[in-house]
């Protein structure tokens, strides 16, 4: 750039190189103005050789660019080739290796499982809970219903059960039920059975309790809640429980326990039963519509729409009780 001033008036305006040895006239005094040439010293000379340079760097980078992405490209090939050589050298190694663990050394010292013995260690553990009462084999033939020793079924008792035996199953351990029974010949018999090898049965000493019975006490048992009648609570109630919300081997003790400390928490308000159905001998589904406040405080009301299993003894009495399925309405 070419700075031209005005001799005239001082006036100054900058000029590109092209406008050297041009007129210009000034505008503030009208004067004419000559644009001069710049006469090159030494510090303007090596400006003027950096400018020229100034394309040469760019052209370097691109060359070094260049030569960058070569040596990387070939660096990559030629840890390939390292790595596969090591690969095939590391590979050769083990296959002539008699210590080395490998699937085809059929001499190695390993902890193998044969398919046959991997599925039987997974019965019982597919996440099915089994649970105590009364049982008959699924299938008929001896191949099902064997006896064991123990619970794992590692040994066998030589025994099965009879196509139609019922079966009592006291106790559930790795998917095997152990049980106790005498046949058809008065012979006792005594060990674990796979649980996948039987269905549930009815009790074959359990009552056929009616419908309209087993409603009947039904209501009488939750009336008895509703009014906190502790003696009626009692009577209707069986000795021992098979099952109760869940829990098994509860008395009617434990039981009343258990519900006095929801109700001194909770007052029942309502209790509307919307549908009742047997499921067995003396089992029945159950749903229904419950209304409770809260002690402490009435104002805080909860609805809740409740199914469940509700069963009973010989007797009457209720053995059986537990809510499967509660769900809160507001």
């Amino acid at each position: 750039m070419i700075n031209a001033t005005c001799k005239i008036c001082g006036f100054e305006k900058t000029f590109e190189g092209k406008y050297a040895g041009k007129t210009f006239k000034c505008p503030n005094c009208t004067s004419p103005v000559k644009i001069e040439k710049i006469v090159p010293t030494e510090e303007t000379k090596v400006e003027n050789q950096e400018v020229i340079n100034q394309p040469i760097p760019a052209t370097n980078i691109k060359n070094e660019s260049k030569s960058n992405k070569s040596i990387i490209v070939y660096s990559i090939v030629f840890g390939a080739i390292v790595f596969l050589i090591y690969s095939l050298i590391i590979f050769n190694k083990g296959t002539n290796d008699n210590t080395t663990i490998n699937m085809v050394d059929n001499t190695a010292s390993v902890n193998t499982v044969k398919p046959e013995d991997y599925w039987q260690s997974q019965k019982g553990n597919n996440n099915i809970i089994y649970e105590t009462g009364y049982y008959k084999k699924k299938y008929i033939g001896s191949e099902y219903g064997n006896i064991y020793i123990n619970s794992d079924g590692s040994e066998s008792a030589n025994q099965y059960l009879n196509d139609d035996v019922i079966i009592k199953i006291d106790k559930v351990e790795n998917g095997y039920g152990y049980l106790s029974y005498v046949n058809s010949n008065s012979i006792q018999s005594y060990g674990w059975v796979k649980m996948e090898d039987l269905e549930k049965a009815e009790d074959p000493n359990v009552t056929d309790i009616d419908i309209d019975e087993a409603k009947n006490q039904y209501s009488k048992y939750y009336n008895s809640i509703l009014e906190r009648d502790k003696s009626n609570i009692y009577d209707l109630l069986s000795n021992t429980f098979e099952n109760y919300m869940g829990k098994t081997k509860y008395t009617k003790d434990e039981v009343y326990n258990d519900a006095s400390k929801y109700m001194d928490r909770w007052k029942l308000i309502s209790e509307e039963l919307n549908s009742f159905t047997k499921l067995s001998k003396n089992q029945f589904s159950y749903s229904k519509r419950i209304t409770v406040v809260k002690v402490d405080d009435e104002t805080i009301e909860r609805i809740f729409d409740v199914e469940g299993i509700i069963g009973f003894d010989s007797e009457m009495k209720i053995n059986y009780l537990n809510d499967i399925k509660t769900i809160r309405i507001n």
